[in-house]
């Protein structure tokens, strides 16, 4: 079953003129009528701009002055947003708005540091325990570097597999190990295995 294909609307219409009108006046006055659309149907605000602003984008410079054109068109066609403020405060609506947030706001006259700092918790991700550890127990920069390096292998649960394997991590996983070309011995003694 064949369907019809839809009529381009009076948007598609100026869009398209907006971006192959055939002289720089046609394009300009395609804006100026995207500025009258805007005015006649004020809620479809967000679907013309975005009509509009793909057109800023374009790599021929023509099309995108039209489209700045229009969308000075369009925010010139936009009302003037002013929200209503009553002149007079309703004390009843502020009354129960204050007894209903009653604690819950912090006046520096109530702040009481020493409270914050006795009972406080930190705002961190981590208390950084994890890293004072290593660094209480050693002394020199190898030893602190050894002290992570047990840490963590405790996290990973490597520590656990060298016991299965009856071995310490250290006589298992070697520093020629890490290194990142093995040496001559070592491709021998690779060879030789």
């Amino acid at each position: 079953k064949l369907r019809r294909a839809m009529a381009p609307t009076r948007l598609d219409k100026l869009v398209a003129l907006l971006a192959n009108g055939p002289s720089e006046a046609s394009r300009l006055a395609a804006a100026r009528q995207l500025g009258d659309l805007q005015r006649s149907h004020p809620r479809e605000l967000h679907t013309l701009l975005q009509h509009i602003l793909r057109h800023l984008f374009s790599s021929e410079w023509a099309t995108r002055r039209a489209a700045a054109a229009a969308l000075e068109a369009v925010a010139d066609a936009v009302d003037q947003w002013s929200p209503h403020h009553p002149n007079e405060a309703d004390a009843a609506a502020e009354d129960a708005a204050r007894s209903e947030a009653a604690g819950a706001w912090l006046r520096f006259d109530s702040f009481q540091m020493d409270s914050v700092l006795a009972h406080g918790r930190p705002l961190l991700a981590s208390s950084g325990v994890e890293f004072d550890e290593a660094a209480e127990t050693a002394s020199t920069g190898r030893e602190r570097l050894l002290a992570q390096r047990r840490l963590l292998q405790q996290q990973l649960g490597m520590e656990a597999m060298a016991q299965a394997l009856e071995g310490t991590m250290e006589e298992i996983l070697h520093e020629g190990d890490l290194t990142a070309a093995p040496t001559a011995s070592l491709r021998r003694a690779a060879w030789a295995a």
